[in-house]
């Protein structure tokens, strides 16, 4: 018991009151989380498909044996798959967003034609995450960081506020956005899937959002 006790006490001395965000897979602290246990358009929240075309006639979307929502889009009847969601946020507080997701297929960075990648309007600026199979890039097609994103599943957190945005990867800060492109869209998140030079594939493990700040890791 002193014992115990006695490691509060350090701890205490040591952090403070530092405030700890628990990490995404124990479940707390988030506005909403999509675990894929189904299609984003039958989760709660509901996302919406933006298939082109509707319904998708050469590309799989579907929860897998695993429990992953597995994408796939083929290049040789290419068709877009998408889904998006409007979280009522403000730019000013801040919005974070982490994701879970392996690529299987995809183009390289050298090609610049991106195959994944996720959006998210903030009613004043647009943040894109384009992601190769070697590493990831902004809107511009500006490289943020260069890593294998097929290896295994990473957790991307891309928090964001007054226009700046961090994005960290397995809870490492890889690159920070200074100067995102104005867009007044409505407030969205979307996840694209479409194949470039070769066929697109990914499996993702969840999504989740807070609105009501940037956290980092």
């Amino acid at each position: 018991m002193w014992f115990s006790l006695l490691i509060l006490i350090l701890i205490f001395m040591i952090f403070g009151d530092e405030q700890f965000v628990a990490p995404a897979e124990e479940g707390e602290g988030w506005t909403a989380q999509y675990e894929a246990d189904a299609l984003p358009e039958n989760a709660t929240p509901a996302w919406t498909a933006e298939h082109e075309p509707i319904p998708l006639e050469n590309s799989t979307v579907e929860i897998n044996p695993a429990g992953k929502l597995h994408v796939s889009a083929l290049l040789g009847n290419p068709e877009l798959v998408s889904w998006s969601i409007t979280p009522e946020f403000s730019e000013t507080i801040g919005l974070t967003v982490e994701f879970k997701v392996q690529m299987v297929l995809g183009d390289v960075l050298a090609n610049s034609l991106v195959e994944t990648y996720v959006y998210i309007n903030t009613g004043e600026h647009l943040f894109a995450l384009n992601i190769y199979t070697d590493g990831i890039t902004n809107y511009f097609d500006e490289t943020l960081y260069e890593m294998d994103t097929t290896d295994d599943y990473h957790i991307y957190r891309f928090i964001m506020q007054d226009g700046v945005g961090k994005l960290y990867i397995d809870g490492v800060l890889r690159a920070t956005e200074n100067d995102p492109l104005e867009d007044t869209s409505p407030k969205r998140i979307k996840l694209f899937a479409f194949p470039g030079a070769v066929d697109a594939e990914q499996l993702w493990d969840y999504i989740y959002w807070k609105t009501d700040g940037a956290v980092a890791p």
